[in-house]
């Protein structure tokens, strides 16, 4: 662990080798197919489409039901899909002991302000040993270039260099769309983004940006925001000559399954606008939620759309179709209509056999 601290210190990014075991890997693809199937994504066709796309060497489409399915379940085209509240993810990411350590641990670089490349208005506000709350977000489902389609209708496409902040007020708190009719839009504030991988690929991003964000961002002559109007939002795209110096930065960190990948918000990122090969890329976005006011309401409203089986309040990729419209009844929950958009996955039974820790940081009893 003091290595993985040491070199996320330097770098802003580091890679938690083997945070789920093999057998976890396969629980949680197992758990995730079995989601998709349910919400009319079936990965075995998907993977035999793939398989043929190999064979004869040229692109074959997806059929049009899976293809219809994949627009309604994601929030962008990027392949993020809300399967938030699973057994699978929950038990082995959500609750992942390992993850949640290396976030402690992590945590204490911003916490205590003694180190200039983490220190703001935020150090000595929390308590970096305080329960972490998971951020209960979506799942990563990229399927290749290969099937998805000519390139003006393409299912899913990448998303180019982007922050998932303001550049001009780095530490405050992001406020996100709310899924819920009768629930406003809610804040938190993510030091850390976080995935974890159930197949093998990489991430790209710029490490060490975080040494010198405020230099880099500076709306003063010399900065790439001078002369733009202040950003607005909590997403900020690096598109343009402006910030090619930022794009020339990047670098491809290489993952296995089971892998973590942690990263500092700060840092700019960003995937392929093509997935090659035949293989579908699986990750589970997987944040924690320092001990602060805001993260705490959040948590709480989250907690109370998890134990009634509704989408979390609000979502960090944005609001896919199937949590507006909807998806029937889960299995063993009340009976809803479908605009009441009851979350794939969601396992009352499951959450009742929780151990009172974990019960808590879920907030399920507040």
């Amino acid at each position: 662990m003091d290595d993985l601290v040491a070199t996320f210190a330097e770098r802003g990014c580091a890679v938690l080798r083997g945070a789920l075991t093999d057998s976890e890997v396969e629980a949680c693809r197992c758990g995730l197919h079995a989601d998709l199937a349910s919400i009319g994504i079936d990965h075995g066709a998907i993977e035999a489409t793939c398989v043929e796309a190999e064979r004869t060497g040229r692109k074959i489409s997806l059929n049009k039901d899976i293809q219809a399915a994949l627009r309604r379940a994601q929030a962008h085209q990027t392949g993020a899909i809300p399967l938030s509240f699973s057994p699978w993810r929950l038990q082995h990411c959500a609750l992942n002991a390992g993850l949640i350590q290396a976030h402690h641990r992590l945590w204490s670089l911003y916490s205590t302000g003694t180190d200039d490349r983490f220190a703001s208005r935020r150090s000595g506000t929390f308590d970096p040993l305080a329960r972490a709350h998971p951020l209960l977000d979506a799942v990563g489902y990229r399927v290749p270039s290969a099937v998805c389609g000519e390139a003006r209708q393409r299912v899913q496409r990448g998303l180019g260099a982007h922050l998932d902040l303001n550049p001009a007020h780095p530490w405050e708190d992001l406020r996100i769309p709310s899924t819920q009719r009768d629930v406003a839009a809610l804040s938190f504030w993510r030091p850390i983004q976080c995935f974890v991988a159930l197949t093998a690929g990489s991430f790209t991003c710029t490490p060490g940006l975080h040494t010198e964000f405020d230099r880099v961002f500076s709306s003063e002559d010399g900065g790439c925001l001078h002369g733009l109007p202040p950003p607005q939002g909590r997403f900020f795209a690096l598109s343009g000559k402006r910030f090619a110096a930022i794009e020339a930065r990047m670098e491809a960190m290489h993952f296995d399954p089971g892998d973590a990948v942690l990263w500092d918000s700060r840092l700019a990122h960003k995937t392929a606008d093509t997935l090659e090969g035949v293989a579908v890329r699986e990750v589970v976005y997987t944040a924690f939620l320092p001990s602060t006011s805001e993260n705490t309401a959040y948590a709480t409203v989250q907690g109370r759309c998890l134990r009634d089986g509704r989408f979390p309040p609000s979502q960090a990729f944005g609001v896919a179709p199937l949590a507006k419209e909807g998806v029937g009844v889960a299995v063993g929950g009340p009976d809803r209509a479908a605009s009441d958009a009851m979350v794939p996955g969601w396992n009352p039974k499951f959450l009742a056999s929780l151990p009172e820790r974990d019960r808590k940081a879920l907030c399920l009893d507040v």
